[in-house]
């Protein structure tokens, strides 16, 4: 399929007249990547598909593939999407001042607000319940969601110099060990439906709980124990 008439034109510096191109390329591609997230959420991975996209969006199926190549790629963008301020929590994260222990609460609550919002929730679900017919998604979505937020709490601690001494490989069990502390309890609750006597001070109080107990069993006495 010759797309060339479609495709996006590349940026150079100093090329004004491409400007206007690329932002109108832009935002064509973010109107696709929005209704494609929510196809996908409400039709499920299997039932989705380009026609019902572009039903929503307009123009052809050649115009979706310039911009994300095949329906796997397409999924790995609206994953990106769904979690887009997951990698600014961890990769771009300005902690606070205080302690580590204080810097930590607050990674903590960013990650609980991205992971327990309404469309990740929906969007594992629908990993959970169609990946053992399409392998392919829970790849896609373990590589941009969960594995992405375990790498970044292992930068986190690495670059705040939080276990002194430690091997790389006690920090990532380490950082596998915050990770789940802090989300388990609340994602699993969330993921099997609202509940009615849902507490919202409760993530703070995870968060706390999580940050306290990492400070005393990794931190060491060089950082000092929680108080």
């Amino acid at each position: 399929m010759n797309n060339s008439a479609l495709q996006i034109p590349l940026e150079s510096p100093g090329d004004v007249a491409a400007e206007p191109l690329m932002r109108v390329a832009r935002a064509r591609r973010l109107l696709i990547l929005q209704e494609a997230t929510r196809l996908f959420l409400d039709e499920g991975y299997g039932s989705a598909t380009t026609n019902a996209l572009v039903a929503r969006v307009g123009g052809s199926k050649s115009t979706i593939y310039s911009y994300f190549g095949n329906k796997e790629k397409l999924f790995g963008a609206v994953v990106d999407h769904v979690l887009a301020q997951l990698k600014a929590a961890t990769e771009d994260y300005d902690p606070p001042g205080g302690d580590l222990e204080d810097c930590l609460v607050d990674l903590g609550m960013k990650l609980q607000t991205i992971v327990l919002s309404d469309d990740h929730i929906a969007l594992a679900r629908m990993v959970i319940g169609e990946a053992h017919r399409f392998p392919e998604i829970g790849e896609i979505y373990h590589e941009h969601g969960p594995a992405l937020a375990q790498r970044g709490v292992v930068d986190f601690l690495l670059a705040h110099d939080a276990m002194p001494g430690a091997s790389l490989e006690d920090i990532r069990d380490a950082a596998e060990w915050f990770t789940g502390r802090l989300i388990h309890r609340a994602f699993i609750r969330a993921l099997c439906g609202p509940g009615t006597d849902a507490d919202p001070q409760e993530p703070g109080r995870i968060a706390q709980d999580a940050a306290r107990t990492f400070v005393q069993r990794f931190a060491g006495p060089a950082r000092g124990a929680a108080t």
